[in-house]
């Protein structure tokens, strides 16, 4: 009888360590999928507060063409803060877009002429332009000397401007 009660102590035991040992190992797994959740959770909060900050930034493309007003109303303000008066912003011209590629996005040009205005000042206007937020890219710039008059700062500039129109090419056309 004690032989019989200390087999069954044995089973039991060894009944026991086989559970307790099953529940760590259990624990374990549970506690590394733990640990790999919180990650995966660390790692979706910087992906939500990228997607935020990125949804505040301007638009890489605009997803239409700018009527005229939407593209001159910033070129005309560069140029007043850079000192340059209405008369010598003597054109602005939008010209037509141009597919980039094979892409989905178009480049749209816009020239401006400015006549009889300082280095200073253009470089000025260009600057504010490139560095605003109308997504405006400053695509060229070609400066004419002053005439004769070695002595005038007065140049002609023409810059192309440019910026992006999002328009996937249509299939079957």
């Amino acid at each position: 009888m004690m032989r019989r009660r200390a087999v069954l102590v044995a089973i039991l035991l060894v009944l026991l360590a086989g559970t307790a040992g099953t529940a760590f190992h259990r624990l374990r797994r549970a506690r590394a999928a733990a640990i790999g959740a919180r990650s995966g959770l660390a790692a979706c909060h910087r992906l939500a507060a990228r997607i935020e900050r990125l949804r505040r930034e301007p638009a890489v493309a605009d997803d239409r063409e700018r009527v005229q007003a939407e593209t001159s109303g910033p070129v005309e303000r560069a140029a007043e803060a850079a000192g340059i008066s209405p008369d010598r912003l003597v054109r602005i011209t939008p010209e037509p877009a141009v597919r980039l590629g094979d892409s989905a996005y178009k480049e749209k040009p816009v020239r401006v002429l400015l006549r009889r205005v300082g280095l200073r000042q253009v470089i000025e206007t260009v600057h504010r332009l490139a560095r605003g937020d109308g997504g405006l890219r400053v695509k060229a710039l070609r400066l004419s000397a002053p005439g004769t008059d070695a002595t005038s700062n007065e140049w002609t500039a023409e810059v192309v401007l440019t910026y992006l129109i999002y328009e996937p090419a249509q299939a079957g056309l």
